[in-house]
């Protein structure tokens, strides 16, 4: 499917929530963004008013192609949906925030993006975030700073940088064997242990039980040619 065409500049907006503390009111600030995303202009130094994006924080600029929420420490979420309206950006930037978790799909569906920002945060590279490493080193997407994009948890992977801790997470998660798994094979070993032990009894038994009768089978018989000669 052929890309859209880009939007006219005129209506291209850029958005820097960066660092600047939040207002004291939050009403005020949306409407600055209203404002933004009807005139085609931008924003400079702003602030992020809250701690988790939603799909409703940005659903209304259809336009945006920059979005910078970067030094915002209690930025803690972004939904997976969150810019499933902004699919003209191609700069976002969520460095230096609170974030240790991104779902792949959130940036992955993005269509236009380029550049992505990612830089100083306390990343939990757990299995879970397994996808979103893999993603980055198969996409075309460049991420700035990417020497302190970095593992901050957990303590194993402690400064390791992504994407390159790729390969270690795919033996922890992919091969490694926990507690219950060791007892989970040895139950299943000794049950096949068990079951190989009573089969050979049971043919044992078997094998002693006809060799038995086949005897006495043969004992009769000559028995019985015995005295059919006398």
């Amino acid at each position: 499917m052929a890309a859209p065409p880009d939007p006219p500049l005129s209506g291209r907006l850029r958005l820097n929530l960066a660092g600047a503390p939040p207002p004291a009111n939050p009403r005020p600030e949306r409407q600055r963004l209203d404002t933004a995303c009807d005139t085609g202009l931008g924003l400079q130094a702003g602030s992020l008013p809250r701690s988790q994006v939603t799909f409703s924080t940005f659903s209304h600029l259809l336009s945006l192609v920059v979005l910078k929420i970067s030094d915002n420490p209690n930025l803690v979420a972004i939904e997976k949906d969150a810019f499933t309206n902004n699919t003209w950006l191609r700069h976002l930037d969520v460095s230096r925030t609170g974030l240790t978790f991104l779902d792949t799909s959130t940036v992955q569906d993005l269509p236009n993006l380029r550049i992505l920002g990612l830089s100083d945060n306390l990343w939990h590279c757990n299995c879970s975030f397994l996808d979103f490493i893999t993603w980055m080193t198969e996409s075309d997407v460049h991420f700035p700073d990417a020497d302190n994009i970095t593992c901050y948890t957990p303590e194993g992977l402690r400064a390791l940088k992504m994407p390159a801790v790729e390969a270690q997470l795919h033996f922890n998660c992919l091969t490694q064997l926990y507690k219950r798994d060791y007892i989970f094979l040895c139950l299943v070993g000794f049950c096949i242990f068990f079951a190989g032990t009573m089969a050979a009894w049971l043919a044992g038994i078997c094998a002693v039980v006809y060799e038995v009768h086949a005897s006495k089978r043969e004992e009769e018989e000559e028995e019985e040619e015995e005295e059919r000669v006398t």
